[in-house]
């Protein structure tokens, strides 16, 4: 399309569904003054997504870049990477994609999950790598409702129900979504007026996944009803933003200093929910867990972790798991949100693994009975003594490696340097 057609559909706003302008329009006032990528599946979504994008581009003069996820889980994903790749080239697209390994899914994890993190990630990784600042995601209005039903569905709470935000930023990147107020049938009908090329996912049919199941029981779903959920997430919203507001200064004044090279992400004092109502104290969890970019868990999963923090055993014993691979714990009336690795695995910083290579350490596990010496004029200590004095909670101590080099020890990770 041509500035002068882009002119022309702008000449009108239409709100319905025969209006390509509309479309066009919200392209229009969403793109940003800096570097724009657009999350590209192939799909009819952001194929059509990536074709308003590209002309208001053009009628810009400036360059867009599409970015593109392989999730290595269908024969046919080779094919829409070609597919993706040549459709670019030919517009003049920047193009770049990234391959995921379906291999590293936890037995836990859901498939749909494992994909949206690894996509998430994988697209933070190219924004960086190509010095994107704002990526566009295609999620449209119904993708919204199915949002807040499946939330509804699981329990959770007003961030839950709130569904998709408009925008959000995120590991230094700007997420949009543009169409968000847009219905389906409006992009179908701007798919067909402009003959848009697109792939046809079969896995968006597979009633197996919860998504899709709703999906085709939403199709019979009235105007009216469809209001009346619109009208529950708007109300969700504004109930989210009033609890964010009102948990946000109880949270900062009860964060603790956390250690993030033994794979903490934050510590909270427990007394922040000591003296506050059962709701209360669901609020600022969830909270700040949002705070952290975390998945919400549900309403049974809370109601779980809060009977454990509230454990007078939970400090010698605590490991509430979710599904993406942290964790919650209790220690020293702290709880604290980290990493988990796998059984086996060691969580090992850039800087820990770099002192490994050059000094030709190797990691080896706890056997019992180690002691270690933190100083020359310091005496030997159990290394369970040296694990509380540096604040590590019992959860996270057998991921953390002790280093050796020629059988003699010279690391605990998370504590330091054994002198000898």
């Amino acid at each position: 399309m041509q500035k002068n057609e882009f002119d022309s559909l702008n000449q009108t706003r239409g709100d319905c569904a025969n209006n390509p302008a509309f479309l066009i329009r919200l392209a229009h006032d969403a793109y940003p003054t800096n570097p724009l990528a657009v999350a590209l599946s192939g799909g009819a979504d952001s194929m059509a997504l990536l074709f308003a994008a590209q002309t208001v581009a053009r009628a810009r003069n400036v360059q867009l870049t599409a970015f593109h996820i392989h999730h290595d889980l269908q024969k046919e994903a080779d094919d829409w990477l070609v597919f993706i790749r040549d459709y670019c080239a030919a517009q003049q697209i920047t193009f770049a994609s990234k391959r995921l390994d379906s291999s590293s899914r936890r037995a836990a994890q859901s498939i749909e999950e494992w994909a949206r993190q690894g996509r998430y990630a994988a697209l933070t990784q190219l924004a960086h790598a190509h010095n994107i600042s704002t990526i566009w995601l295609a999620q449209h209005q119904d993708d919204q409702i199915e949002t807040h039903l499946l939330q509804k569905k699981r329990g959770a709470g007003a961030k839950g129900l709130a569904a998709m935000p408009h925008q959000i930023e995120r590991a230094n990147v700007v997420w949009v979504r543009p169409w968000l107020d847009a219905a389906k049938s409006q992009i179908e009908a701007f798919i067909n007026a402009h003959h848009i090329a697109h792939i046809n996912d079969p896995s968006n049919h597979d009633p197996r996944f919860a998504r899709n199941a709703l999906r085709q029981r939403l199709k019979t779903q009235t105007p009216s009803e469809r209001q009346q959920v619109l009208q529950d997430i708007a109300s969700a919203q504004a109930q989210y933003a009033a609890q964010t507001q009102w948990a946000a200064p109880i949270l900062a004044a009860h964060l603790a200093p956390h250690q993030p090279e033994i794979g903490e992400h934050a510590r909270l004092k427990l007394t922040c929910l000591q003296g506050q109502a059962d709701d209360a104290q669901k609020i600022l969890l969830r909270a700040w867990l949002a705070q952290l970019n975390l998945r919400m868990p549900s309403q049974a999963a809370l109601n779980e972790l809060l009977k454990q923090l509230h454990n007078p055993r939970a400090d010698q014993h605590m490991c509430w798991q979710h599904a993406d691979g942290w964790a919650i714990t209790l220690f020293r009336q702290q709880i604290i949100v980290a990493t988990l690795r796998p059984n086996g695995a060691w969580f090992l910083t850039p800087t820990i693994q770099q002192m490994m290579v050059e000094n030709n350490w190797t990691a080896q596990p706890r056997t019992g009975g180690e002691r270690i010496r933190l100083a020359a004029n310091r005496p030997h200590i159990s290394l369970q003594n040296a694990y509380l004095q540096a604040q590590i909670p019992p959860m996270l101590r057998a991921q953390l490696p002790l280093l050796y080099q020629n059988g003699v020890l010279r690391w605990a990770v998370g504590v330091g340097e054994h002198v000898v």
